[in-house]
């Protein structure tokens, strides 16, 4: 058997890309602790703040839309998604955290740019808040 080695971070350097994070607004708080980490992961790596577009939108549905215009309209080398859907009494959490990852991929095919998804879609608020 082989032995698995310790892993070695890359050192990545931002500073000559620009991204764009689009962030629902629905469940704000934990959204906005997403962002927050976000931003300061991307800032460590020396992108430059100015070149980090942050857009707010109403809903997870509304950031596949809002990715597509944004890819389209801005010379952007990312964008990333943020949002946390919570179950509720019907299987609407599925149907949009599905609905939200095909609009992503079609964006990040049609475009040709990447796109990372971080919608989560999680069973309860508990559960969100261990994934912060």
């Amino acid at each position: 058997m082989s032995k698995i080695e310790k892993k070695i971070p890359l050192a990545l350097k931002g500073t000559d890309y620009s991204f764009a994070i689009i962030a629902s607004r629905y469940n704000q708080g934990w959204v906005d602790k997403l962002l927050e980490d976000c931003l300061q992961t991307l800032t460590s790596h020396d992108v430059n703040p100015k070149n980090i577009k942050i857009v707010r939108v109403p809903g997870a549905n509304e950031i596949p839309y809002a990715a597509n215009m944004i890819a389209e309209d801005l010379e952007i080398d990312c964008l990333i998604a943020l949002g946390i859907v919570i179950a509720g009494e019907t299987n609407h959490h599925q149907t949009i955290g599905q609905s939200v990852s095909y609009g992503l991929q079609r964006v990040s095919i049609d475009t040709s740019i990447p796109v990372i998804n971080g919608v989560m879609v999680v069973s309860n608020e508990s559960t969100s808040r261990k994934k912060k």
